[in-house]
């Protein structure tokens, strides 16, 4: 439905990303590459296609009529004059960039340019043995892409049904006493994050440093203003952008002081029927006096 507002939101995402993919990557159109799990129409795909030579689609597909959805993708990548740039792979996404192949052995071509990670169940979504595929699949990719040298954007979008709450605030309270080493005292602040009603508050802060530290060992981190809105049936929905530079020599990983106070400051978005407002869901802002 044209009226829809996730399909509104979700447009306006889609924009906010083509911007970022401009802004960093004109220099090459025509020759991009990506890797992600688009639409089921392709949307982002059509809307991107003239930077693009080459699109890796994802596709699990549900229970016994994934292999139906799979073929679905590639008759509307044919119908859209996609299919000769289009590689499908068939699973789950965590699992394909672990292992470097999908479920029938078709390897991932790396490197990528843009790599878009899709998630229901959220980033902190771990298996039954309490381990997270998706944090460990998510290290394989930089590595991968750091082994090539290649710079690239990365989008992570997920709903907020099954975040992992404790691991969130263990993760707010270890950056609380890295300040404290530091020197700098934010203890109000994360306090105040730590109890705001709004999830969304606390993610905003733990999911860039969370990228943040996980590239660092290969990559600089410059994250963009995430954007929360409301997907079908109002579930909860967040989109986060970020820009990894390859660097050429190895970083402890550990963040500095103003990398911390800039995460911790870090504005966003909510959108609303495709409108953008920013917000800081009223925490003050850390400063680091001298």
């Amino acid at each position: 439905m044209a009226g829809d507002p996730f399909t509104i939101n979700k447009a306006k995402v889609r924009e906010l990303d083509f911007v970022l993919i401009k802004r960093h990557l004109k220099r090459t159109k025509g020759n991009l590459r990506y890797f992600g799990l688009p639409a089921r129409d392709l949307l982002e795909l059509r809307a991107w296609e003239e930077y693009f030579c080459h699109f890796s689609a994802v596709e699990r597909g549900k229970g016994n009529n994934g292999f139906l959805e799979q073929h679905n993708l590639i008759l509307t990548a044919m119908q859209y004059g996609l299919s000769d740039r289009l590689i499908l792979l068939r699973g789950e996404m965590d699992e394909i960039l672990s292992r470097g192949k999908d479920e029938f052995g078709t390897l991932v071509q790396y490197p990528f340019d843009v790599v878009s990670l899709d998630y229901s169940g959220g980033l902190l979504y771990k298996d039954s043995h309490g381990k997270s595929r998706r944090i460990q699949s998510i290290v394989q990719l930089f590595m991968q892409q750091a082994d090539l040298d290649k710079d690239f954007l990365l989008f992570i979008s997920s709903n907020l049904d099954n975040e992992d709450q404790g691991e969130v605030r263990l993760v707010l309270s270890d950056i609380n006493r890295e300040l404290a080493k530091m020197g700098i005292d934010a203890n109000k602040i994360i306090q105040r994050i730590l109890n705001h009603g709004a999830e969304e508050a606390r993610l905003k802060v733990y999911t860039p440093y969370l990228i943040k530290s996980l590239a660092d060992k290969w990559y600089r981190c410059e994250y963009n203003k995430p954007v929360f809105y409301k997907g079908n049936r109002q579930t909860r929905m967040t989109h986060f952008s970020f820009w990894l530079k390859r660097t050429s020599k190895y970083s402890s990983g550990k963040p500095t002081p103003s990398d911390l106070i800039d995460i911790i400051n870090l504005p966003a978005f909510s959108c609303n029927d495709g409108v953008l407002t920013e917000e800081d869901f009223g925490i003050p802002r850390l400063t680091q006096i001298p």
